[in-house]
């Protein structure tokens, strides 16, 4: 039997719409997206300083998760003689390529699309930098694309920006504009709300956070010389504090050396990098000792708090599978 050509028709120009729909939301999710880095004055002038420290006349930079092609553009109006930009979304090509000509510095740019760890490109080069940096540091696979780059592309006396970076933690009381949700409503919800204990959420308004011991360093890696990818696994920080029925959640950020003398921490100094909030189940009040684990690995997440009162101990833990696994359960009861 034929098919109908009225409804191939039909059904190609669906496809079409559908396509051409994801396009558009694309498009606007991206150009948001990096609207709100372009806006961040911080993050805008702690990378050019550092990248001004290592460019030279007539070096060679390559620039990988380029974006909008804003270290490419700026390293090539430093001076650098050849850049490449290295950025997988295809979208954003001529938008570099159209910022990089309104620059003058079309001529001395050169776009690949992809992945930087599976592209190919001659030469070796004088600095690479990249701003692969996550909320929570690694998230964005800075670790293995560094690697990569160093071994391929790197020359003997180039450098990398950034050359570390760490995963920072604190313990917090991250305020709520409802003591519980639906806000303006009187139905129970406390189910939602216990799942929600177990989600990891970025905090779009860090004014909300007050933090209640000193950071800690989960793990630091330092970019020139790592050769493996660090484990993220039962990282480790404690805490002495004066009143534990404060703490709501730990808050995760990255803080990064760009280069000797320059670094950056994504809270609270950027608008364009959210603090991650662990949230934790209520404490007993009083002083305590806070113990906590956290594991942030691509196969596991999860969060472990000990609290130690007069010589007890209360454990609880959190992980994004704890809900998956109830809801799947709810799912197969009623069937």
């Amino acid at each position: 039997m034929k098919n109908d050509p009225q409804t191939v028709s039909a059904t190609e120009d669906s496809q079409k719409n559908d396509e051409s729909l994801r396009m558009l939301h694309h498009i606007r999710r991206t150009l948001a997206y990096h609207e709100g880095l372009l806006d961040d004055a911080v993050r805008n002038r702690t990378f050019y300083k550092a990248l001004k420290r290592h460019v030279r006349k007539n070096s060679s930079v390559m620039d990988i998760g380029s974006g909008t092609g804003l270290w490419a553009i700026a390293a090539a109006r430093l001076g650098a003689l050849r850049v490449v930009a290295i950025e997988q979304d295809e979208m954003l090509r001529p938008i570099i390529r159209k910022l990089a000509a309104r620059n003058g510095v079309s001529d001395r740019i050169e776009i690949v699309t992809g992945d930087s760890r599976q592209v190919k490109v001659s030469g070796k080069f004088d600095v690479i930098i990249t701003e692969t940096v996550g909320n929570e540091a690694f998230d964005e696979g800075i670790v293995p694309i560094i690697i990569d780059a160093r071994k391929r592309f790197l020359k003997k006396t180039g450098v990398v920006i950034p050359q570390a970076i760490a995963a920072v933690a604190a313990p917090a009381h991250l305020t709520k504009a409802d003591e519980s949700f639906p806000a303006g409503l009187k139905l129970d919800y406390r189910y939602l709300e216990l799942l929600n204990l177990d989600i990891p959420k970025n905090i779009n308004d860090s004014t909300r956070v007050e933090l209640l011991g000193k950071p800690a360093t989960l793990t630091h890696v330092d970019l020139q010389t790592v050769r493996e990818l660090p484990a993220l696994s039962q990282m480790t920080c404690s805490w002495k504090l004066k009143d534990a029925s404060l703490l709501n959640c730990l808050v995760l950020w990255a803080e990064v050396l760009l280069t000797k003398g320059v670094s950056l921490r994504t809270f609270p100094d950027t608008r364009s990098w959210t603090p991650i909030c662990l949230p934790l189940q209520p404490l007993e009040e009083g002083p305590a000792v806070i113990d906590c684990s956290v594991t942030m690995s691509n196969r596991h997440y999860y969060w472990t708090v000990t609290h130690h009162k007069n010589g007890k101990q209360q454990v609880q833990s959190h992980s994004p599978m704890f809900p998956y696994t109830a809801i799947q359960t709810q799912r197969l009861q009623n069937q």
